[in-house]
């Protein structure tokens, strides 16, 4: 399986799940502490325009993940509830690009992506795989060889603005 990307996905997969087994996040690898709370879903509606002049708008969900430390996990069942319950109250969040907001002993927040989970007994682990910068007029370039849209007028390089 590859990463949830939607909270629809996400909730399909815990669903599907023993509802007493422990969802648990990890960050390259080390264990989000176990008390770890859901404090927002959200849903932006991004407007951008990028360094090469392309105007583009789409929706985005947010997941904010609090770090805590704590014995046992929120559990499959509880976290499913607490997704069907935001994925009726707000508009849009079922199927936007679904993101996680996390920081590491909640210093420093970062943008994540849901990795592919895992499964234990009695355990769901999903990985957090932190997100980069994107330069969309750069990607554009090197789809297209012969594609000048980046800011640098003269050629396609492997730099931007």
């Amino acid at each position: 399986m590859t990463g949830l990307t939607s909270a629809n996905e996400l909730t399909s997969y815990l669903k599907g799940r023993n509802a007493s087994d422990q969802a648990l996040f990890e960050v390259e690898g080390d264990q989000v502490g176990r008390g770890y709370h859901l404090t927002e879903l959200r849903v932006a509606k991004i407007n951008s325009i990028d360094c090469g002049g392309v105007a583009d708008a789409w929706d985005e969900a947010q997941v904010q993940v609090l770090d805590a430390p704590g014995q046992e996990a929120m559990s499959a069942g509880k976290m499913t509830a607490i997704l069907t319950r935001s994925v009726a109250e707000i508009d849009g969040l079922a199927d936007a690009p679904l993101n996680v907001e996390f920081s590491p002993g909640n210093q420093g927040l970062g943008r994540y992506q849901f990795g592919a989970p895992r499964e234990a007994e009695g355990f769901v682990t999903i990985p957090l795989m932190p997100m980069g910068p994107e330069c969309k007029a750069m990607t554009r370039a090197f789809a297209k060889p012969a594609a000048r849209e980046c800011c640098a007028p003269a050629k396609a390089e492997a730099r931007c603005c």
